[in-house]
C-alpha cells in the first residue's frame, strides 16, 4: 500500500482529498493542528519525517484573505512560499525521496481579471501577494523536483466549489439560503 503525505488536510480541499485517499492508502497528515499525524508549522519549521513517503499532496496554504497591510501580505509568502520550501527541505531527510509531488496552486498566478482561454504556456502575471507567493512556490517545487529526479504535478485550480466551501462562495451561499437575492449585471454588447 502506498504512503501519501498530505498537507492542509484540515482545509476545505485537503479534507476532501483525505476522505478519498484514506479509503485505499496510508495517509499521513502534516499541519499545525494536533489532529495531524505530523504537527508542524511549515511557515516556520522544517518537518521531520521518519516514515517512507511515496506521494506528496501539498494543499496547505493561505488564501481567501485580502491583506490590509504589509504584515498581512507577508503572511502569504511565509505560508505559501516558505512553507513549501520547508516541506521540500523536510523531504530531503527521508531515506528515499517520494516519486511524485502534487502541488496545489491557483489560476490567480495568471493575473487575469476577465475570462480568457489559457493554457500552461500563458505568462504568470499574478500581482497579488497570494498569486506571487504561489508563483514563487511553484518555482521552488519545479527546481527541487528537477534537482532530485522527482516528478511534479502543479494544479492551478480556479474557485473550488463544494459543500461547505470557504471564502466568497460561502458568503454567497449563506446569503441565498437566507433568502437574499442578487442581481448580476454586465456588458450585454
Amino acid at each position: 500500500m502506498d504512503n501519501y503525505l498530505l498537507t492542509g488536510a484540515g482545509g476545505f480541499l485537503g479534507s476532501k482529498i483525505f476522505e478519498v485517499l484514506s479509503q485505499d492508502h496510508n495517509v499521513l497528515r502534516l499541519g499545525r493542528s494536533f489532529s495531524n499525524d505530523i504537527v508542524v508549522d511549515l511557515g516556520k519549521q522544517v518537518p521531520e519525517m521518519a516514515v517512507p513517503i511515496d506521494f506528496v499532496v501539498h494543499c496547505a496554504g493561505k488564501a481567501h484573505v485580502v491583506p490590509k497591510n504589509i504584515e498581512e501580505a507577508e503572511q502569504f509568502f511565509l505560508v505559501n512560499e516558505q512553507g513549501t520550501i520547508n516541506l521540500l527541505m523536510g523531504l530531503e531527510g527521508l531515506k528515499t525521496l517520494p516519486r511524485l509531488i502534487i502541488f496545489i496552486s491557483t489560476v490567480a498566478v495568471y493575473g487575469l481579471n476577465k475570462g480568457e482561454q489559457i493554457d500552461e504556456s500563458f505568462p504568470l502575471n499574478g500581482r497579488t501577494p497570494y498569486a506571487r507567493s504561489k508563483i514563487n512556490a511553484e518555482h521552488a517545487v519545479k527546481k527541487w523536483c528537477k534537482k532530485n529526479g522527482v516528478k511534479a504535478v502543479i494544479l492551478r485550480l480556479p474557485l473550488v466549489v463544494g459543500k461547505d466551501a470557504p471564502g466568497n462562495l460561502r458568503t454567497l451561499t449563506r446569503a441565498i439560503h437566507k433568502g437574499r437575492y442578487f442581481s448580476i449585471t454586465g456588458n450585454t454588447s
